[in-house]
């Protein structure tokens, strides 16, 4: 952490790219419950009131929470991994984009009717519906009959024929968004807008952030890290413990600007 501190400081302009969920909040019983702490606001601010510094926060949540935790901060944002995007210039904050209009969403009536099923099944589940992707968790239910559940629901989905969708098996969660839409393609979309940095950072902690990573690692410019939350098998350059040592070296770029 202290090599990769030295080198964010070293640079002339700098590049965040953070997931939220599990890497700059703690993953959480109740997804309503995830707001950030005054110290990860704090941070944050502190970091995008740096002039040679971008934060991109880059989440599968809903814009409106988003939005309502960190809406009012100066950094960029994208939301439902991809589908909405809020970009941030030092000209300000720009609007809200999305891709509604070109997706068939028809799915969501046949996936909403299966989530229901399964959560109706397993006590302790909830269905939690943004505006495009749908989320089914289990964090709440029986462990092993939730990871069995889970196993039966993939199976439910994979079988279901010629739908539009990509299918996402997470931390006690299974969601289902647009086919084709990825993390990925916001970094790439970041990547166009801030073509002058020299040294980029991005984080996150699960299959989701695979996509930011690899798109990452093809960029032109060498001064680039990836990082794994815990150490689990990726595509990330670096791995750091947990959550908390996320908030850590947060701290340590601020510190050291």
């Amino acid at each position: 952490m202290e090599q990769l501190a030295d080198k964010f400081a070293k640079s002339a302009k700098r590049l965040l790219l953070l997931d939220y969920d599990g890497t700059l909040s703690p993953l959480v019983a109740q997804p309503e419950q995830a707001g950030p702490t005054p110290r990860l606001l704090s941070l944050l601010t502190k970091l995008a009131d740096q002039d040679n510094t971008y934060i991109y926060v880059i989440s599968g949540r809903d814009r409106t929470s988003l939005g309502d935790w960190l809406g009012h901060l100066p950094i960029g944002m994208s939301c439902e991994h991809g589908l909405f995007f809020r970009p941030y210039t030092r000209g300000g904050v720009g609007e809200w984009q999305d891709i509604i209009s070109t997706l068939d969403t028809a799915w969501k009536a046949d996936i909403r009717a299966l989530f229901k099923d399964f959560t109706d099944r397993t006590p302790g589940s909830m269905i939690e519906s943004k505006e495009v992707n749908l989320t089914w968790h289990y964090r709440n239910a029986d462990p092993d009959f939730g990871e069995y559940q889970k196993k039966e629901l993939l199976m439910h989905l994979q079988d279901l024929p010629g739908m539009p969708i990509d299918i996402l098996p997470g931390k006690k969660a299974v969601e289902v968004r647009p086919q084709g839409i990825n993390k990925g393609s916001v970094v790439r979309r970041i990547m166009g807008l801030h073509k002058d940095v020299d040294f980029a950072v991005c984080m996150g902690d699960d299959k989701t952030d695979e996509d930011m990573f690899v798109e990452l690692d093809n960029c032109e410019f060498e001064n680039h890290f990836t990082v794994m939350v815990d150490k689990k098998p990726t595509t990330a350059n670096l791995y750091v413990e947990d959550q908390d040592t996320v908030i850590t070296l947060l701290q340590m770029f601020a510190e050291r600007q």
